[in-house]
């Protein structure tokens, strides 16, 4: 067939043509038809592919390149082909079908039994449906000033008990933020579920004056603010609630908290990986902590600047709780 290529110039000439417009155009169903005549058995994309190769390495009529849209015409023609004449043993397309269709029913069990929204709103829920009734510790609000080795005290920012747990007068001015902390002085191991609970009131909003409820994993609380360096924390500062992650990330949007003679109750429930943190009816956080699961140290602090009273934020209540 080369031979008679090489020498009938009309004839690479249509088969340049074909290629050009590519499978499915008169030119192409021209050029198939001219050239099976001689090979009515051989596959007509082989035929054309094999005088294109002709064409561009010997005695060429002018270059051949695809047409637009060729490559898509060709795979088209192609996976059209292979559908109306597949050679596969019927066996071979069974297996592949069933194969197919077992793996979409083990995909599908799996969803079904997973609760919506994954794992991670399955372990949420979990910890939302445990009943936090047992005391594990809490402060001793009629006897602050006693000593109890279960809680400890950090920063330089005094804390007294006076209608409620708050910053103790100060003899000054400050112009940064000092920091005072009571922390429980015993770490819980991160594998048993706890819920953290605070009752806090805010009299009135205060740039000047932090509240927060944290729990941390390393108890290293600087000598300046009482700040851990890995700790989840609920926050309130000028009436706005915020949550912290590990690392310093504020997660979310802020919480607008209504001053009021009523205390809300900010409460941090954690297991192994995950925590929900709920102010009041209103729910700020549902997710992974990043803590670690090694101990967990549970604290209030107050962070304090200027000249602000000690009265627009105070904790009323401690206690940490387990189910």
């Amino acid at each position: 067939m080369a031979q008679a290529i090489e020498e009938n110039d009309p004839m690479m000439e249509m088969l340049t043509d074909a290629l050009r417009a590519g499978p499915g155009s008169p030119q192409w169903h021209d050029a198939v038809a001219k050239v099976r005549a001689d090979h009515p058995d051989a596959d007509e994309f082989q035929l054309l592919l094999t005088a294109r190769q002709h064409l561009e390495s010997g005695k060429q009529y002018r270059a051949v390149r695809a047409g637009a849209g060729f490559s898509r015409k060709l795979f088209g023609q192609i996976e059209a082909d292979l559908v109306r004449g597949s050679n596969l043993p019927v066996a071979t397309v069974v297996a592949v079908l069933a194969g197919i269709v077992l793996v979409g029913l083990v995909i599908g069990i799996g969803f079904w039994l997973l609760p919506a929204g994954g794992p991670a709103k399955g372990q949420i829920e979990d910890l939302d449906r445990l009943l936090f009734v047992s005391p594990v510790m809490s402060v001793n609000i009629e006897t602050p000033d006693a000593a109890d080795p279960r809680w400890q005290h950090a920063g330089p920012l005094r804390l007294i008990w006076r209608d409620g747990l708050r910053p103790a007068p100060t003899g000054g001015a400050t112009k940064d933020f000092v920091g005072g902390a009571i922390v429980s002085s015993v770490g819980l191991g991160g594998d048993q579920p706890v819920s953290f609970e605070v009752s806090i009131r805010q009299n009135r909003p205060s740039a000047d004056l932090i509240a927060q409820v944290f729990v941390t994993d390393r108890p290293d609380f600087s000598q300046d603010l009482a700040v851990s360096s890995h700790e989840l924390v609920w926050m309130i500062h000028d009436g706005n609630a915020r949550v912290v992650l590990p690392g310093g990330r504020v997660d979310g949007k802020a919480l607008k908290i209504e001053p009021g003679r009523q205390p809300i109750t900010v409460r941090i429930a954690v297991n192994n990986t995950f925590a929900t943190i709920d102010a009041g009816e209103k729910r700020l956080f549902a997710g992974p902590h990043g803590l670690s699961h090694e101990a967990r140290y549970f604290g209030v602090r107050f962070l304090r600047r200027g000249n602000e009273r000690n009265d627009a934020v105070s904790i009323q209540s401690i206690r940490v709780m387990k189910p």
